[in-house]
């Protein structure tokens, strides 16, 4: 059985350290992707134990109003496609 990519929750802040996922596999490695100028890295990864989690943003990443962020996810024999709907990371309001 092929794999699906996990689903990520928004909405999203440049604030965030963590961003939400469900449809996981218990087990499975899901992984962060940012789209930024249109370069995609991986900025976060975890160990999903339930279907439902929270990856965290590597130290040293950021998230800023407009990224694009994805995910996947991968067992020892197989890997998911990148979630196909990017969420935009929202902008931040700068009257605080």
């Amino acid at each position: 059985m092929k794999l699906i990519p996990p689903l990520l929750i928004g909405p999203v802040s440049g604030c965030s350290r963590h961003v939400p996922f469900e449809n996981a596999i218990p087990g499975a490695t899901v992984v962060l992707l940012r789209s930024r100028n249109q370069n995609v890295v991986p900025i976060g990864k975890t160990a999903a134990s339930i279907s439902i989690g929270q990856v965290p943003v590597d130290p040293g990443e950021s998230l800023a109003g407009g990224d694009l962020l994805s995910t996947y996810q991968y067992t020892g024999t197989d890997a998911s496609e990148w979630q196909s709907q990017w969420i935009e990371v929202q902008q931040g309001d700068d009257k605080f």
